[in-house]
């Protein structure tokens, strides 16, 4: 059933709500992503990065990779990625030490991962407070504040994000962080060409790899020149995250001021 009227996000789903569904533009707001004020609004709570890199018992003095992985049945490149992170740096592929930083979903266990927890330079985490777990009902999650923050500062004082496809790539993308998607997980290989996600495809504002060896490359890149694809991730921003002043709640509720203004006339 058609609602009277829409809140979106952002300008893409505006977009989308008039050209796919019909909706009359005037009955659109757009309010920007409530889940990513927080990137604009600064906080007492946080931290710098040497301070932060300490906390994960990363080195600050080396660049460091966020890696944030789904634990899919059709593949274990959640950990094949570790493992060749580990053999690069052995062979020192890039011709510096790195550090690793591994967020795992919130609705994943840690428990593939903890093999790695004695490795120098890697930081394995989950992304959010267990709440509940049971075998009928899965992991629920929230995130509080400390996460949020958290969240923030992992992209902020990272060099380069690695995922499958995630929302971490846009969060990436606030703090001008180059991406690099994986397209060759079998059952996945679809995820980076859904209509949401194909606007970073579409600015060239991340790179695809589709083997092994495409990542180590990508990532090489990247580390030579982070300013690749930074025009490709403005794009991305404006069509997809703006609004960006970390007021986004407040136009949620101004805008259902403005309906009932509408509405009483």
């Amino acid at each position: 059933r058609a609602p009277d009227y829409l809140i979106c996000w952002d300008e893409f789903e505006r977009q989308s709500a008039i050209e796919i569904h019909g909706f009359s533009p005037e009955r659109i707001f757009v309010t920007g992503i409530l889940r990513y004020d927080h990137h604009y609004v600064n906080s007492p709570l946080e931290v710098d990065r040497t301070t932060f890199l300490k906390q994960k018992n990363l080195d600050p003095a080396l660049r460091t990779i966020f890696f944030s992985p789904r634990v899919y049945k059709t593949s274990t490149f959640y950990t094949d990625f570790i493992e060749a992170f580990l053999d690069w740096q052995e062979k020192d592929v890039f011709g510096e030490k790195l550090n690793l930083f591994v967020r795992v979903h919130p609705l994943d266990s840690t428990e593939p991962f903890e093999k790695f927890s004695g490795h120098q330079n890697i930081h394995v985490e989950r992304g959010g407070k267990e709440l509940q777990s049971d075998k009928t009902k899965g992991q629920k999650v929230e995130l509080n504040e400390l996460d949020h923050i958290n969240t923030k500062m992992t992209v902020k004082y990272t060099d380069i994000s690695v995922s499958i496809t995630s929302a971490m790539s846009l969060e990436a993308m606030i703090c001008d962080k180059p991406v690099v998607n994986i397209g060759f997980v079998p059952g996945y290989e679809e995820f980076p060409f859904f209509p949401h996600y194909r606007p970073l495809i579409d600015f060239s504002a991340v790179r695809l790899a589709m083997n092994m060896d495409e990542v180590r490359e990508y990532i090489a890149d990247y580390l030579r020149d982070p300013t690749l694809d930074a025009e490709g991730r403005k794009k991305v921003l404006k069509l997809v995250i703006e609004p960006t002043d970390g007021n986004s709640a407040k136009r949620n509720v101004e805008c259902l001021g403005t309906i009932l203004e509408k509405e009483r006339v």
